[in-house]
């Protein structure tokens, strides 16, 4: 089978320069397999995107986009794109292969997690956006499924995959729902135009998930996910942030903070006292929050994340106006505490 590279216009015969290994994970239109090159000596292996032609007819574009953005990309906390190459029926994205898997999948496996490793995880997440950020470039699906670890031995070193739905932007212009919803920034759910600070919210809901095992903004629905989210309804529940510092706290409120506007930049967390002072052995404590990841963020509920894609979530806010049907039989004020603390169960 031929197969023409599109960075460097050479045609190989692709089963012959590429042995594959085992299915790393699929989607709607692509399947990624490991993989390895049979004409280099240093055994490395890849992780090869599958996408298939006629699964994204119409939509070539987004595909187009997605690779012009990954190969503009050289940092040491995003997945590389090494090359691509186009058959008949596939277009194949050759990426970095990161040994250490799913950030969640380890924190299960060790069952526990520190302050301190968490801090030092958004810091290398928030390394990642500060350069995106610095090409204006907006990734707009950060959420932990999309942070991978580099190696089995390390629990910090992290890559951000997956720019399926990364775009480029300097001026808040953005107005396409997209996403996922429990990390949706309020401004993309409320149709709102968007920029930069959406990477930082979602920065925001990853760091309180890890130190406490469960989202900020839950619910029985993605109505009531939506009504928290839009407005910022969120608590420090005992006993799982009972040992969590004040600065951490603070973080965190910085990044989750309505207004986009007055959301911490990403230079601006890298900066704040939590991520750059020396820390103390208190923050080595280890929090038991795997039982809780594994509660809340079981490959059921993974895939429900994943394929309830903010389309609906989008028109949530029209659908949930004030002169809605729904809104108007159960409105904001009535939503109790036992609702809003559905996360944390």
């Amino acid at each position: 089978m031929n197969a023409k590279s599109i960075f460097t216009k050479a045609i190989i015969n692709y089963k012959d320069i590429f042995s594959y290994g085992k299915t790393l994970g699929s989607g709607s239109f692509a399947v990624v397999k490991l993989a390895q090159r049979n004409d280099e000596s240093s055994g490395q292996k890849y992780a090869m995107k599958i996408i298939d032609k006629k699964l994204i007819k119409g939509h070539e574009k987004l595909i187009l986009r997605e690779i012009s953005i990954l190969r503009k990309l050289d940092h040491k906390n995003i997945i590389k794109l090494y090359d691509v190459f186009e058959t008949d029926k596939h277009i194949i994205l050759q990426t970095e292969f990161a040994q250490g898997g799913e950030l969640f999948d380890r924190i299960v496996e060790l069952g526990y997690y520190t302050e301190n490793m968490a801090r030092k995880t958004m810091n290398e997440l928030l390394n990642a956006i500060n350069y995106l950020h610095s090409q204006d470039i907006i990734h707009r699906d950060l959420k932990p499924e999309n942070l991978l670890l580099n190696s089995q031995e390390s629990n910090i070193d992290i890559k951000v995959a997956d720019f399926g739905l990364a775009s480029i932007d300097k001026n808040m212009l953005l107005q396409t729902s997209c996403g996922t919803l429990t990390y949706a920034a309020p401004e993309i759910l409320n149709n709102e135009r968007y920029g930069k600070p959406v990477d930082l919210w979602a920065t925001g809901v990853i760091c309180y998930i890890l130190l406490s095992g469960y989202p900020p903004f839950g619910g029985d629905s993605d109505y009531e996910i939506y009504n928290s989210v839009v407005n910022c309804i969120f608590k420090y529940f005992s006993p799982e942030w009972d040992e969590i510092s004040d600065n951490a706290k603070d973080f965190i409120n910085r990044l989750l903070t309505i207004d986009p506007l007055k959301r911490m930049s990403a230079k601006e967390a890298l900066e704040h006292p939590w991520i750059s002072t020396e820390v103390t052995d208190s923050f080595n404590k280890k929090l038991f929050v795997a039982e809780n990841i594994k509660k809340n963020f079981t490959a059921k509920q993974k895939l429900k994340a994943t394929v309830e894609a903010i389309k609906a979530a989008g028109r949530m806010s029209l659908a949930f106006s004030p002169t809605s049907e729904e809104n108007n039989s159960k409105p904001f004020s009535q939503i109790n505490e036992a609702e809003k603390k559905t996360a944390a169960k």
